[in-house]
């Protein structure tokens, strides 16, 4: 068997994200607008029948270093969200189109400049 086949799923295999099996440092990316797009009396922005609803704006969120580290791929606990990049977006995407919603949102660095692509995600 070479590598390539080795490293390959076996059929009925399949993998379970679990935002509370991620472990490391603390995210220092935090809302800019939380306060803007939440629908009172909701306290977070995920609705109760889930999915990602209309949102009165798009979602800031920008990194601040003295709140934590620099996000990965994946980080949980964004009101109710992960925080995904761009590159684990295509994967969910390529994966099943149809299992994820996604919301696009404006990452900003420390400095202001824009971060790289950013999304709300969700399993649907």
């Amino acid at each position: 068997m070479d590598s390539t086949s080795a490293n390959r799923p076996r059929k009925g295999e399949f993998f379970l994200l679990e935002a509370g099996a991620i472990s490391g440092p603390a995210c220092g990316v935090v809302f800019e607008n939380l306060d803007r797009l939440l629908s009172p009396p909701r306290m977070i922005l995920l609705p109760e029948e889930g999915g990602i609803p209309p949102l009165r704006e798009v979602p800031r969120l920008a990194f601040n270093p003295s709140m934590g580290a620099p996000p990965r791929d994946l980080e949980p606990g964004f009101s109710g969200y992960w925080l995904v990049s761009k590159r684990l977006h295509d994967v969910m995407i390529s994966v099943d189109p149809h299992a994820f919603a996604f919301a696009e949102i404006d990452y900003r660095l420390e400095d202001g400049r824009q971060g790289d692509r950013r999304y709300l995600c969700t399993v649907i």
